[in-house]
């Protein structure tokens, strides 16, 4: 990659799927003799996710605006002077509400810009304001990345050529297997991990418990996240009767000691982007049974094959499913074995890799095109 640096930017690195990949993002550039620079606008003590002590971190506060407001947690001339202190070639902003604000930011700066979607878009309720903004912004970027290939195509091309939308998968991310584990854990448990949020479906999961707890007693449920659909989660499970089955310890900074020893693993989502968690279950081979929601899913599951894949809703065959496992192991355990399999397809270097090549074909494209011709001189 022959850049001088790179400058990230999203509104924060504190719990979540693209805070995660970007820091891990940072991390890897960074080992490998690039610059790099993360800028947020909500302070570093808050963060979930650690940065390499090379990575450069600014924190920019954000002024209490019409454009904060309206979901812009940034000052534009603020956030402008940051990437022109930097001095880096390469820009990369996460998710539109940092995405925006850095295309403002970067007009008429010598920057390749990239913008990244980090879910899919369809999904999304945007206000007037926010839908305008992208509609008149977006195509200024130099690349729109997205996360798969109908999210691209539907949604990503009415903003940018095809040849400027690219489409990068989530990585595999470093699995931290060997972290104490809790004295909490139950021996048998399904695994969720996940913001307690409305998004990722667990009142849809909580409606299916019921009879697999009636015939598994010995079965508890644990999900890693935190949220703010907490007390209705709880309020719910105790008016299911389930409440005593259920753990909820929060956030857990690395979840993967405890996720590799879970017996299923569950994505009941309504909708998703590429889910890490997902991704990182079927890489510690475990068993998983998921929602087949916008968009991620169905890329990384082949039902019956490496998990179980069931129409978003279903509450009646997410109990058939969650039953039939746990009653016969050996099928559990055959579709963990095909689900590590994952990790050549997300493998992390070969992510990495791909980015990379976006970065020196925008580097590339940017060199090839003609310079403005001067202006001529009066005679």
């Amino acid at each position: 990659m022959q850049v001088n640096g790179v400058t990230f930017v999203i509104r924060s690195l504190m719990g979540g799927g693209a805070e995660r990949v970007l820091s891990t993002m940072a991390n890897y550039w960074v080992e490998r003799g690039v610059a790099v620079s993360v800028i947020t606008s909500v302070p570093s003590r808050l963060d979930a996710y650690p940065l390499d002590s090379r990575v450069r971190r600014i924190t920019l506060a954000c002024p209490k605006t019409l454009f904060s407001r309206n979901g812009y947690p940034w000052s534009i001339r603020r956030l402008r002077r940051a990437i022109i202190k930097q001095g880096h070639d390469i820009v990369i902003s996460f998710m539109d509400r940092s995405n925006v604000p850095t295309l403002l930011a970067t007009r008429g700066l010598n920057k390749h810009v990239i913008i990244a979607e980090r879910i899919d878009p369809r999904t999304q309720n945007y206000t007037l304001l926010r839908r305008c903004c992208m509609r008149l912004c977006y195509p200024w970027a130099d690349a729109l990345t997205v996360l798969t290939e109908n999210v691209k195509t539907q949604w990503a091309e009415r903003f940018l050529p095809a040849d400027r939308v690219h489409v990068i998968h989530n990585p595999v991310l470093p699995l931290a297997v060997d972290s104490p584990i809790p004295d909490w854990l139950p021996a048998k448990f399904i695994c969720c991990v996940g913001r307690l949020h409305r998004q990722k479906g667990f009142d849809l999961l909580f409606q299916a418990l019921p009879p697999v707890f009636a015939r598994h007693p010995d079965v508890k449920l644990v999900i890693l996240g935190e949220g703010p659909e907490r007390a209705a989660l709880t309020r719910q499970a105790e008016e299911l009767g389930i409440a005593d089955n259920i753990l909820m310890p929060g956030f857990i900074h690395n979840p993967h000691a405890i996720v590799r020893r879970a017996s299923l693993f569950v994505l009941p989502s309504r909708f998703e982007g590429f889910p890490n968690a997902l991704i990182e279950a079927m890489a510690l081979a475990r068993p998983v049974i998921s929602y087949d929601c916008p968009s991620g899913p169905a890329y990384l599951i082949k039902d019956g094959v490496n998990g179980i894949l069931l129409p978003v809703g279903e509450i009646a065959r997410l109990t058939h499913q969650l039953d039939f496992l746990l009653r016969y192991p050996e099928k559990a355990a055959a579709l963990g074995r095909e689900a590590l399999k994952v990790r050549d397809y997300c493998n992390i270097n070969r992510v990495m890799e791909k980015w990379s090549q976006l970065v020196d074909w925008i580097d590339e494209r940017k060199r090839a095109a003609p310079s403005p011709a001067a202006p001529h001189s009066a005679e």
